[in-house]
């Protein structure tokens, strides 16, 4: 069997720039590169090349420890890595709404813990994310590495203990298995064939198979043909130039940049693929790649979701500016020195340790973040998250679907003035109310039964009206009813207007301008079923309604204060600035809260 490759090649550097190139370009603007994020397919390939050859090579030399190896791929890896996401996390703390910023918050733990693909793959399909509000979106290819990373130096340890013909048989083996699965899901689950590692992994082990078939050599005198890595090169540009996002995708398609790559790793040591890709603005950008992945997509959401009303122009220039600077800067001053430093050998307990500690101290408080700022039931315990208060005069119900975890904020800061204890009960994506025929949801009756057990002072309700009461309207009525023996007093909230799709952030970076209006038949149907809800006002229950302070008179919409604080968090949710427009008309429908002891 042929000996692991020694020296450097840096055509590979070369075509590592090429693959972040094509990336950025992507996520500045996928109409200039529609198949740009085939990028990462071909970071895929050079990983598993890189990754088996350094194994072969160890292995060759006799000197194979798994230590080391995750000594050198920790080293690597995680400083930049966490350098950039404690500031993409501080950054989103300025930046963000409070449900935006607890987003970034549980993923920063997901990311720091090598599983933000699988974070990312309930949040729905990568090319459908809110991007501006998904920073750290990009690591959902480097936990896909990362698991890669975990796995395979054990089973190639294994490996390496049979014959060579045996490793390559059991590599070709997994590598189908992996490509069928990639097909199954693409055509089933396609969003789980685009996050996780057993579709994902044949792209890697792709590069594998390249190492244990003929690891190459430095070029003879009579070198092959440079047709392979002409076309390798073409079918890399190809894929960049004629993919395009969607759910077929990997799929087949991604056999395009997968197998172009291979190509050019396998036959680009001489002629005129290696004369390009080997020219030092190449080598120098293939260099920077790491960290120019890691900073360009942090940098991308936060001037997008920052600065919506400036020209396209004045955001692109700051997305490219800051991009090179802050990749540069991480270059320098964390990658190349902590690499060094970690990989001496005196150090090799270092990068675990370093690992380690990271993991147990920051992982928590990314959580920690989500929880406190995202205030929903299921961030609680059996379905309700209680947050209490010394000495309470009464207790606070929030209830409703992700409409009333909307007001979560607003509830604790009305519980503190109040002392109370707060109960949020309010769970995105369900069903509180009661029905008319047959058993009510679940969900209805263990609110009831904490209600009844609880017999809160206050009980707040904020539904998506539109949803649970167009067919069924008196829904409400039974739900009061079952609530009002057992409650002081319910406030209800209408629901606020819908913004149309001119109205959303996508569409006012790309130039949509106020006045904004809901579109006629949302405003209708909203509208009714918002009568429905005030018809039910009572000495018990009071109504907030909520359209006078998101609507001018004339019914155009109003999306921000004067000072630019955004009042809705997406076409159908409030932020936190805008459920506090509410506080107001909220305490006088309010006894006054207690006076403060005297000291």
């Amino acid at each position: 069997m042929p000996a692991a490759p020694q020296h450097y090649r840096p055509e590979l550097d070369g075509l590592r720039a090429i693959a972040v190139m094509a990336v950025l370009l992507f996520h500045l603007d996928a109409t200039w590169l529609p198949g740009g994020f085939a990028g990462v397919d071909v970071f895929f390939v050079l990983s598993g090349y890189l990754v088996t050859s350094i194994l072969l090579r160890d292995h060759d030399a006799g000197r194979l420890q798994l230590r080391t190896f995750y000594q050198r791929r920790i080293a690597r890896i995680f400083p930049a890595f966490l350098t950039m996401a404690l500031v993409t996390l501080l950054a989103a703390r300025f930046c963000y709404s409070s449900w935006d910023y607890a987003s970034a918050g549980a993923a920063f733990s997901a990311a720091l813990l090598s599983i933000a693909n699988f974070h990312l793959l309930g949040q729905g399909n990568y090319f459908q994310l809110s991007t501006d509000a998904q920073p750290l979106l990009h690591t959902w290819s480097l936990s896909v590495e990362e698991q890669f990373y975990l796995i395979f130096p054990f089973l190639f340890a294994l490996l390496l203990k049979t014959q060579p013909r045996g490793r390559l048989l059991l590599t070709w083996v997994v590598v189908l298995l992996s490509f069928a699965t990639g097909l199954f899901l693409t055509a089933t689950k396609p969003i789980h064939a685009f996050y996780l590692l057993p579709s994902r992994a044949w792209e890697m082990l792709a590069g594998s198979l390249l190492a244990l078939h003929a690891a190459p050599r430095r070029p003879a005198k009579t070198a092959p043909s440079h047709l392979p890595a002409l076309g390798g090169l073409a079918a890399i540009l190809a894929s960049f130039l004629f993919l395009h996002e969607g759910p077929h995708f990997p799929g087949w398609h991604a056999l395009l940049p997968v197998l172009g790559t291979a190509a050019v790793i396998r036959y680009s040591q001489s002629g005129p693929v290696y004369r390009i890709l080997s020219t030092k603005p190449f080598v120098l950008t293939g260099r920077l790649a790491y960290s120019l992945y890691l900073w360009h997509w942090p940098v991308c959401s936060f001037i997008d979701y920052s600065l919506l009303y400036q020209s396209p122009t004045t955001r692109l220039l700051l997305k490219i500016l800051l991009t090179l600077l802050t990749a540069t800067a991480c270059h320098h001053f964390i990658e190349q020195p902590a690499r060094a430093w970690l990989n001496q050998p005196r150090r090799r307990w270092s990068p675990l340790l370093l690992l380690g500690a990271a993991l147990a101290l920051l992982a928590p408080p990314g959580y920690s973040i989500h929880r406190r700022h995202y205030l929903d039931a299921s961030n609680g315990h059996q379905g309700a998250l209680v947050i209490p208060t010394s000495q309470p005069r009464g207790t606070l119900v929030l209830m409703g679907d992700s409409q009333g975890s909307m007001y979560g904020q607003l509830s604790r800061d009305l519980a503190t003035q109040f002392g109370l204890k707060l109960i949020i009960l309010s769970t995105a994506g369900a069903d509180p109310l009661a029905t008319r025929q047959g058993r009510s949801s679940t969900l209805f009756e263990r609110n009831i039964d904490t209600i009844r057990h609880e017999k809160p002072t206050i009980v707040l309700l904020a539904c998506h009206w539109i949803y649970k009461l167009q067919q069924d309207p008196d829904r409400l009525a039974l739900t009061i009813q079952a609530i009002q023996p057992h409650a002081g007093k319910i406030i209800l909230f209408t629901q606020p207007p819908l913004l149309p799709p001119a109205a959303t952030r996508s569409a006012i970076r790309q130039g949509s301008r106020p006045p904004f209006f809901e579109s006629p038949a949302d405003r209708t149907l909203r509208q009714r079923l918002n009568q429905a809800v005030k018809s039910l006002a009572s000495p018990s229950v009071s109504i907030i309604d909520t359209d006078p302070f998101f609507t001018h008179p004339d019914g155009s919409l109003i999306l921000q204060s004067p000072n630019g604080q955004s009042f809705f968090h997406d076409p159908v949710h409030l932020s936190t600035h805008g459920a506090n427009q509410l506080k107001p008309a909220l305490l006088l429908t309010l006894p006054p809260p207690p006076a403060s002891s005297p000291p």
